[in-house]
């Protein structure tokens, strides 16, 4: 509700956001990529003639890497535990020059 801009009373907000993101993902997000899916396969195999061909999106991650970041950053009691360019690597980004200090 709060992604419609409803507001609920007497909450923060934080674990009911994350719940109707995890809502939204399944049950509108999914059924949509799944409906295209077919589509998609059955006209790859029809169409195209490719009996084996599936078409698959790849899962809908409703958590972002900025808040994985910041809650890290809160079980480090705010310090460093990594380095940037070690964070960096771990999400698959090439290093940045001064990334290696803490």
């Amino acid at each position: 509700m709060s992604k419609a801009g409803i507001n609920q009373h007497g909450r923060l907000g934080e674990a009911s956001s994350r719940g109707e993101d995890d809502t939204f993902k399944y049950q509108v997000v999914e059924p949509q990529q799944t409906m295209i899916e077919r589509m998609f396969t059955r006209m790859l195999r029809l169409d195209f003639g490719v009996p084996e061909a599936e078409f698959r999106f790849r899962e809908l991650d409703s958590r972002d890497e900025w808040g994985r970041a910041q809650t890290a950053s809160l079980l480090a009691g705010g310090k460093a535990v990594l380095t940037v360019n070690e964070a960096r690597a771990l999400l698959g980004l090439p290093p940045v020059d001064g990334g290696d200090g803490l």
